[in-house]
């Protein structure tokens, strides 16, 4: 398996963890399992060889390895990663595939934070992830945040959260466009109610 040691300085981490989709990332570690057919372009690579010296990461191509697989509550993985392990042989370990997550269909299932804390599952999120405000959000998301909370950068991810939610206007289009829809109905039923009367 090649290894290629890189280092991050905290500005440049946090871009990993919120860009970089489809990766396996154990944080307390500071390492990213990098997926075969996800990769990094080569930009992305000299911004993590060029930045600073201030967490030192191990980056190994993912090549279906059970140590890649291993869960555990310091590991975070992120996304889609869960359909890339569906589409791979994944006999050597059931029970991984078992809790993977999707948070939108658990959610319309009625699945709750409640419901898988303490299994450390993997929660793939289809749109945006919990740190992004493009999306509405459920209490699902809280787990992938308790994880944060045990990663050196939580307090920037924090911050970066409230910047973006400050000035997000995704729930106020989501609201507008409900109050047009409602409007419009209203008008229907009343014009219905003024053709019956």
């Amino acid at each position: 398996m090649i290894k290629v040691k890189i280092n991050l300085d905290k500005d440049n981490y946090l871009q990993a963890i919120v860009a970089l989709t489809s990766l396996c990332k154990n944080y307390t570690g500071h390492v990213l399992v990098l997926f075969q057919n996800e990769g990094l372009s080569g930009e992305e690579i000299n911004m993590l060889k060029n930045a600073l010296n201030k967490y030192d990461v191990e980056v190994r191509p993912f090549n279906g390895e059970e140590d890649c697989f291993i869960i555990g509550a310091n590991i975070i993985i992120d996304g889609s990663i869960s359909e890339i392990l569906e589409s791979e042989d994944n006999s050597h370990n059931k029970d991984f595939l078992s809790i993977a997550i999707n948070a939108d269909a658990a959610h319309d299932d009625g699945m709750r934070y409640d419901d898988i804390k303490g299994i450390h599952p993997i929660i793939s999120f289809p749109k945006n992830g919990p740190w992004s405000c493009s999306d509405l959000h459920y209490d699902i998301e809280k787990i992938w945040w308790e994880y944060a909370k045990q990663t050196p950068i939580y307090l920037k991810l924090m911050e970066l959260f409230l910047d973006n939610a400050l000035s997000d206007s995704t729930l106020e289009d989501y609201a507008n466009s409900i109050f047009e829809e409602n409007k419009k109905l209203t008008k229907a039923l009343n014009e219905v109610k003024a053709v019956l009367t």
